[in-house]
């Protein structure tokens, strides 16, 4: 179970609500059909329906109406300290609506590894309150030289995909595995895989680098009528 919390957009108050979901991909993805004017996603931290009544009882004086609650200074300092993980002892995701686990890392399917690279470094792009999940995916793209909507894909059609094109796979990773060395935590599996690419191309550019070493796939994006998000109902 996952606690989640999001905002509405473009509207006058802006209330915030705090839920939880055994599915929060598939609930945020309901909530966002029925929105006339779609919402912000704060945050979500792992925890069941307790987690959700502690929180609901702690910002009581700023509820509105069931789940919703003003977007006061208190309200959004208890959510940031949710997200911490300060009341369920597990570190979260930054806001982020998408769950992975820790060894997806090295999966044996590279649709579920691709998505746990791109998560980790939308988790190192996430600039707090305010920032929405669609603008981390697509800068995170961007630096890595692929297609908003092929990243959109990933993040909310992997059980869609049977495969992922290999210059896609291998951009991820690089850009993973130099954030990590940057962090000083780089695993020896990644440190390998930098090694080999450096190895086999040491001058071309983060987003156009090839390992021939790594098998290549075929490219998905023209196989299916992949929308844009802003497209997406």
């Amino acid at each position: 179970m996952t606690v989640y919390f999001i905002r509405e957009r473009e509207s006058r108050h802006g209330y915030v609500k705090i839920g939880v979901s055994k599915n929060v991909d598939r609930r945020l993805r309901e909530m966002a059909t029925a929105s006339p004017s779609g919402f912000d996603v704060l945050g979500q931290c792992v925890g069941g329906m307790e987690l959700e009544k502690r929180l609901h009882k702690m910002l009581e004086s700023d509820r509105v109406n069931g789940e919703w609650f003003k977007p006061t200074t208190d309200v959004l300092a208890v959510i940031d300290r949710a997200i911490a993980g300060e009341f369920s002892g597990v570190e979260q995701s930054n806001g982020l609506p998408i769950t992975i686990k820790p060894e997806d890392e090295f999966s044996d399917n590279i649709v579920v590894e691709a998505r746990f690279y791109l998560n980790e470094l939308m988790k190192r792009e996430w600039r707090g309150i305010g920032d929405t999940d669609e603008g981390v995916r697509n800068r995170v793209a961007d630096a890595c030289g692929i297609s908003h909507s092929y990243a959109f894909r990933i993040s909310f059609k992997h059980q869609e995909i049977n495969d992922i094109s290999g210059s896609v796979y291998r951009s991820l990773r690089i850009n993973y595995a130099e954030a990590l060395e940057a962090e000083g935590r780089l695993n020896d599996g990644q440190r390998r895989f930098l090694n080999l690419v450096r190895r086999n191309v040491p001058t071309s550019s983060r987003a156009d680098r090839v390992c021939p070493e790594l098998a290549d796939y075929p490219t998905l994006e023209e196989e299916f009528n992949i929308p844009a998000p802003g497209e997406v109902k």
